[in-house]
């Protein structure tokens, strides 16, 4: 009988074939894997390539400047920055300078944005007054206006456009005034015709508009509840009503405008602090936590907002007012000064005084009481003289609005206490808190970085100081030592030339004696 091989079916044999090939190494599956891994790079290398070409394209918006800028500007409005190519806020602030220059290009603006390496060309940015770096100036015709405000591309380019445009912008119809009144939160205008007033009037704003907008108006624009006591007038639209500029109560044109600027009521931060500093006002600030909604911290916040509001006759002219988010700045500011203001503590007073300097304070509200009567709450309200860097803390707790009202009213009249200061002893404190912070700072952010300035230094002088002491050391024994030996020496020396001179004088005696003898030989001789 013969044997029967079985017959492969063929579409069982290339099913067997194609789940072989799909299973295997070098199978379709296997193939689709590697196909997608491949796409997958492609895709990075592309996205890479996007960003790439995306940054390239905004800073080919900003143009890099040479020594040829001085000649070549005159005709056009720059917005520049100075910068160092080692410093670490200018690296932080390239690529919002590379968004500045996109966003103005494709809005059409006037002005022409620029940065320039101050180090290479030191000459032309010490000619603009470039101190620090960065340095933002908008250069319009012979005049140059620095920018102080954030370092943000909604801020910079808002500086730049109002700056750049007309100081006196009109405001012809009632709906552009109220299109402009809702854009501003505080609204200078002039109101009349050619004056004396007027001519003041933009003398102001062309020094200050790297601050605030300066417009004009015809009497009939303002709303009908506007009354004037008189023409022309200034007037200045926040808060939610107006005040009228009145020379003999609130002094230089000038001033009053430098005062008015801001609201109110402020959210106070470092560059805001640092322009309050012109306005000549003492800053009453409650230091609380925005994250934190207990009662102790928005009692606080409401109470100095009522205290703006509803005094506002009263202490305007004298006071800031403003809340600020967290107490870093504000420690940093006055040297770690939110301490107690008591001559004798307790020893809770004291761990809780440490916890608060090491950060470890509960995240809870607290107070601390003293053997005194008088107690501190944290959240704070401090009053800050920028003027000459004086502060005042209040010297109970401040419950309510009438609290708040006399704490103000003793600061006006003396009675309040004043701390810190400008003087020597403060500068030379406020010298070693900075470099304290400093070490501080670098070591919690890179202790690595750390250890390698401070370490190296301190490592280099102590190995040099360790030196000179050594060889000083080894010089003075070895000198030592050769005094002694020379003074050995020299007694050697004068026993020495005492035995020669026993034996000289031993030799003189025998010599005398020799011819002693030889004489009495010869009168011997001579008698015989």
């Amino acid at each position: 009988m013969a044997k029967t091989t079985p017959l492969r079916s063929p579409m069982r044999s290339e099913g067997r074939s194609a789940l072989r090939r799909a299973v295997s190494p070098s199978g379709c599956a296997w193939s689709a894997v590697n196909m997608a891994a491949l796409g997958g790079r492609r895709c990075l290398w592309a996205a890479a390539a996007v960003v790439a070409l995306a940054l390239a394209s905004e800073a080919a918006f900003v143009e890099d400047l040479d020594e040829s800028f001085k000649e070549n500007r005159k005709d056009d409005i720059w917005l520049v920055d100075f910068y160092a190519p080692w410093c670490g806020h200018c690296k932080k602030l390239e690529p919002v300078w590379n968004e500045v220059g996109m966003e103005m290009r494709n809005m059409g603006s006037p002005v022409k944005v620029g940065k320039m390496d101050a180090t290479s060309f030191s000459s032309i940015a010490s000619e603009f007054g470039v101190r620090g770096y960065p340095t933002i100036k908008l250069l319009k015709g012979d005049l140059a206006y620095n920018y102080r405000g954030p370092r943000t591309k909604d801020d910079i380019i808002e500086f730049a456009n109002r700056v750049a445009g007309p100081l006196i912008r009109p405001l012809p119809s009632q709906h552009m005034f109220e299109h402009v009144r809702k854009r501003h939160r505080v609204l200078f205008v002039y109101v009349g015709g050619e004056s004396p007033l007027k001519e003041k009037y933009i003398e102001v704003a062309s020094e200050l508009i790297v601050y605030t907008y300066f417009f004009s108006a015809s009497e009939d624009v303002l709303p009908e509840y506007l009354t004037l006591p008189e023409l022309p007038a200034v007037v200045v639209f926040k808060d939610g009503t107006y005040f009228v500029y009145d020379e003999y109560e609130d002094g230089d044109l000038s001033s009053w405008i430098n005062r008015e600027r801001f609201q109110g009521y402020l959210t106070v931060d470092g560059f805001t602090l640092y322009e309050l500093g012109d306005t000549g006002k003492l800053v009453a600030i409650a230091v609380i936590d925005d994250k934190n909604s207990s009662v102790e911290h928005t009692r606080l916040k409401s109470i100095i907002q009522e205290v703006a509001r509803d005094y506002r006759d009263h202490f305007h002219r004298d006071f800031q007012f403003g809340h600020m988010d967290g107490n870093d700045y504000i420690n940093s500011l006055l040297m770690d000064i939110l301490q107690y203001p008591f001559s004798t503590v307790s020893g809770i007073h004291l761990v809780l005084r440490l916890l608060w300097m090491l950060d470890l304070r509960p995240q809870q509200d607290y107070k601390v009481k003293s053997k005194k009567t008088s107690d501190l709450t944290i959240p704070t309200i401090v009053v800050l003289n920028t003027s000459n860097q004086q502060y005042f803390l209040p010297d109970r707790h401040i419950e309510n609005t009438e609290d708040m009202v006399q704490f103000i009213n003793n600061i006006l009249d003396g009675t309040a206490e004043a701390q810190g200061g400008d003087g020597v002893l403060q500068r030379i404190k406020r010298i070693v808190y900075d470099a304290k912070s400093t070490v501080v700072s670098v070591f919690k952010s890179s202790p690595l970085l750390g250890c390698f300035l401070f370490g190296l230094p301190l490592g280099v002088i102590s190995i040099m100081c360790y030196g000179i002491c050594t060889a000083d050391t080894d010089g003075g024994v070895d000198e030592h030592e050769a005094v002694k030996k020379e003074n050995s020496d020299r007694e050697l020396t004068d026993d020495g030339s005492e035995e020669d001179q026993e034996e000289e004088k031993n030799g003189k005696y025998t010599e005398l004696s020799d011819g002693e003898l030889k004489h009495k030989d010869l009168l011997e001789k001579k008698k015989d």
